[in-house]
This record gives C-alpha cells, structure tokens and sequence, in this order.
C-alpha cells in the first residue's frame, strides 16, 4: 500500500507522542542498564583513529561515534550544501534523543516519572505499547507488571477500534540454578480485529486452484473480521546462558467473519461456501519443541555471534475443526562485525515449513506460515504464503549516539507449494532505513521506512519487538 500523505502532515505530533512514551517505557528500567556514563567518557563515543575533533562530554552524546571525518576544503563546502537538510533532520533526532536521555537520568525527573509509573511499594509497574504503521490504524496500550519472588504476572492492553482490540495476560515461575535456568508460563489472549487482509495461497493467487477466487473478483486481497482465543503454555530450559531448549503447548479458537461494510470485503474476492474456515471455527491444539543456540553476550544490546533456532510442531483439530499438520523450519542470523565491534553487518534466513497430514481436510489459510520478520508490509498481513516460505535479509546497522542506532536493511519474502518450484519471479522485497532506541542491553523502540514492490512503509513500535518470528505469536 502506498504511504499517504498525511501521515507526514502529522509527523510532529507522533513525534512528540513517541518521545513521550518513549520516555515512559525506559524510566522503568534499571539504573544500571541506561544510566549515561557520568563523566562522559568521549573516547567510548568516538573512535579516536578517526576523530579529529572532540566534544565536551555534555555535547558528545548527540554526535555520531566514529563517523567523524577531516574533509578537504573545497568538498566540505559541496558537502555541507548537498547534506543541510537531511544533516538537519539527523542532528534533530540526535538532539531529541540525547535530551530525552539525559532527562530521565536527571535524578529528579526520574523519581516524578518513577512515581507515576510504579507503585510506592515498587510492586507494580507498568508502561506503554504502541503500533503505529502507515497502512493499518494505530494501535495504543500499556503493559502492566506484578513482580513477586519467584513468580511474574504481566498483563496488556492494546486498542484501535470498538472491534479492534487486543487483552493478554501471563503468570511466569523462573528458577536459577547455575549454570541453568528454567522458565515456566501461562498466557492468555482474547482479540477482536475488523481488518485483516487475505491475499490467498501461493506466488499468484489468482492462477492457484487452491484459492475459491470469484469469476468477477476486481481486489488483490480481502478483508475479513477475527475473533481470537488462546491459552498456552511454555517451558523453556537455559544451558550455560547460551543454549536453550523450549517446549509450548497452545489450545486457539479462530472465529472468522465477512466485513460486508468494507469495499474489499473477502467476501467480494472468494467464494466463502468454499472455504471451511468461516463455517465452522478453528480450533487447533498445536505443541512444538524447539532448541536455540544464541553466542551473542547477553548483556550487551549489538555483539557479535549467531543465533540458530530450529523447530518442529504438531497440530490437531478440535470439535468440528478436522484439520492436522505440522511444522517445522529454522531461524539463522549472524552479526558480523565490520571495522569496528558495534559495526554490525547482519545476515538473516527464516524458514517455516508446513505440511498437511490429512488428504481429506485442507488447512485452514489463517495456520499457513506468517512472516512478521518481513518489513515490506505490516505484520498483519498475509502478503504471501504456501507450504514453503523463506524470508532471506540483509542489514546493516551502526551506532549513531549512546542511545540511539541506525541500520539499513534489505529484506525478500518467498513462497512456493513445493522446494522445486522455488522462483526468484514476482518475488516482494523492501529496502529500507532505520533507527532504534535502546538502554545497554535492551530494545526500547524502533522506526523505519521502507520502499519496495508493495510500495512505502512506515513503522514506529515502542515495547514490541517486531523482528520476531516466534509461531506463537503468529496473529
């Protein structure tokens, strides 16, 4: 979907509730995991091969480590012409940035921020979420915490319409016994949502025979209504912190509607007689396992190593849902450090694979393979999808200041009904540019724009990882 225009008419004000939030979800953090070095060490900024000026350590937060450089009298001139107005737009991002830091380490601001976002006995927290892309409706909230002894209880909220509104909660037991640690939790979702897209199964929908398309069908996609519930339950294993062995069990009921108010209701591009899945609902009981190798250093937001997760899972219908399949894939991604540590070049291939188990039942399109890793779209879209899908990536990401990060990125998505018929035809793909807010080990928010084949894309997360690709999150 093409950007609108409007969504820059009102760009200040997202900013402005961006930074607000923004500075709300970090004020609950630890002291120790995003308090500014204090003095200011300029030489953990800069990198002093390359740097030919220095900055007070009041100043140094806002300028890009390492990236400084002594230039030629006669380019600088060209340069500083060519760069004024996108120089101004950085250097507005890292004043913003740096100030909106240096606020909530001021002890005084903290302890106003502090005592409006936890309780006086420091036994509930809470904190905003918000989901702000160009082609689908804001979506504001909160998380909130209840941290005990050996038990965490969490709850969320998220809102975007009368129909279209998400409520979570989860109760967590953990116990550390070095070298291990084990996790064991039990979530529960409830979701209504009135604008889901469909665009059917396959590299072309329109020419699969899998796909109940109507004769007189003008649309690309479909829209239709959602109701969602599910109960899960997760346990997990840690050997020596970077190894890791995972079990969840999930139970869901899926309730699908047409949206005859909107002019691409699903209802306009398939013939809904066809599809099981707005007859009757979908009700999956799904476990999977999982093992995940992570040589990252935990305590450190960007360092290098790799991080390899390989799954497989099952699935059986329940009630009048005779569907059974399973699934199975990877997640592989290795940071590569380029000239410097915090220099990272990223590549990245997720592979998710499912396959029907029963010749008499098809698999309903909503437990197809999701890609919420691909930035083209938004996650809630099923731009694609078959028994195969692969997700390959490229990025690149660089420091800018202290807090803030900058990375650019490539991104493909591929679908295909059998390995043989993989293609590189018609296939989407996003380029893009980025930053992210972080504290020394943790992901605040993130933004970026992207541009591809589905057209531009704009994004802006705070308290959600949207580079996840986690089934059970899979909406």
């Amino acid at each position: 979907m093409i950007l609108k225009k409007c969504v820059f008419c009102h760009w200040r004000k997202i900013l402005i509730n961006f930074s607000i939030a923004l500075l709300l979800s970090s004020a609950y953090l630890p002291a120790a995991e995003n308090a500014l070095p204090s003095p200011a060490v300029v030489d953990s900024l800069t990198r002093a091969s390359f740097s030919f000026e220095r900055h007070t350590p009041d100043s140094a937060y806002k300028y890009v480590r390492g990236l400084e450089r002594q230039a030629k009298p006669g380019f600088k001139s060209v340069n500083n012409a060519i760069m004024f107005l996108p120089g101004l737009v950085i250097d507005g991002v890292r004043s913003a940035t740096a100030f909106g830091m240096h606020l909530v380490n001021d002890p005084e601001i903290r302890a106003r921020i502090n005592s409006f976002v936890e309780s006086e006995n420091k036994s509930f927290r809470w904190y905003p979420v918000a989901d702000i892309t160009s082609d689908y409706r804001p979506r504001i909230g909160a998380d909130f915490f209840i941290p005990l002894h050996l038990v965490d209880m969490a709850f969320n909220w998220n809102f975007a319409g009368r129909e279209k509104y998400k409520l979570a909660g989860n109760i967590s037991y953990h116990y550390k016994n070095q070298p291990y640690t084990w996790r064991c939790t039990l979530s529960g979702l409830f979701e209504h949502d009135d604008d889901r897209k469909f665009y059917g199964i396959g590299v072309t929908p329109r020419n699969d025979r899998r796909n109940a398309i109507l004769p007189s069908a003008a649309a690309d996609y479909g829209i239709y209504k959602e109701k969602r519930r599910k109960i899960q339950l997760v346990s997990s294993i840690g050997f020596h912190s970077h190894l890791s062995l995972s079990y969840s069990a999930l139970l869901q009921k899926r309730t699908l509607r047409n949206a005859p108010t909107s002019e691409n209701a699903i209802g306009n591009l398939f013939n809904l007689d066809k599809m099981k899945e707005f007859k009757h609902p979908v009700q999956p009981f799904y476990h999977e396992l999982s093992i995940r190798l992570d040589s990252r250093r935990q305590e450190r937001y960007l360092s290098s190593g790799i991080k390899f997760e390989i799954y497989y899972g099952r699935s059986k219908g329940i009630g009048q849902d005779s569907s059974t399949f399973s699934r199975c894939g990877f997640d592989f991604m290795m940071n590569i450090p380029i000239l410097d540590p915090d220099r990272l070049l990223t590549p990245r291939l997720v592979y998710n694979r499912i396959k029907n188990n029963s010749l008499q039942t098809a698999i309903p399109f909503t437990e197809y393979p999701q890609q919420p890793v691909f930035r083209g779209v938004s996650g809630l879209y099923m731009l694609r999808t078959d028994n195969h899908s692969f997700v390959p990536s490229l990025e690149y990401h660089w420091p800018l200041t202290y807090y803030l990060g900058a990375h650019l990125f490539i991104d493909y998505l591929l679908v295909s009904d059998q390995l043989s018929h993989l293609s590189w035809t018609r296939v989407p793909w996003a380029i893009g540019l980025g930053a992210d807010i972080h504290a020394k080990n943790k992901e605040l928010a993130r933004g970026y724009i992207a541009a591809g084949s589905e057209g531009f894309h704009l994004t802006f997360t705070i308290g959600l990882d949207s580079v996840v690709n986690s089934r059970s999150a899979w909406e």
